[in-house]
């Protein structure tokens, strides 16, 4: 995980990532890949130590988008309504936050939710 250089607000996370580490150059400065195929040069300073256990890619499926959001009564944990790339909206389940490998459709969902909030309250 690496400090994420972009954030903007305290609600995101400090780090983003998960990166893998692809070597060191002499400086000490550590070259990084992301989960998109890009490089990335950082610091030591910049950099948190995370470990994640390995995943069945062959049982992952892929967010399009979250449809909506709801609190979990009992564990007060957030659930999300999602949207499955190459699947119906018959299939669109609910799913714990905790269950996520990738923040990032939340993070949309919640960016999305605001603007629409926005616009509505000028309209």
């Amino acid at each position: 995980m690496a400090l994420d250089e972009l954030r903007s607000t305290k609600a995101e996370p400090r780090y983003t990532g998960p990166f893998t580490l692809i070597r060191r150059n002499k400086a000490g400065t550590y070259i990084l890949k992301g989960p998109d195929g890009t490089e990335y040069k950082r610091p030591p300073s910049s950099l948190k130590l995370f470990y994640q256990p390995a995943i069945n890619q062959g049982e992952v499926a892929e967010v399009q988008n979250i449809v909506d959001h709801a609190i979990c009564n009992e564990t007060n944990e957030n659930l999300y309504l999602v949207k499955w790339k190459k699947l119906t909206a018959a299939h669109n389940q609910w799913v714990k936050e905790s269950d996520f490998n990738d923040l990032a459709p939340i993070q949309k969902f919640w960016k999305e939710k605001k603007q629409h909030e926005s616009i509505n309250q000028t309209d």
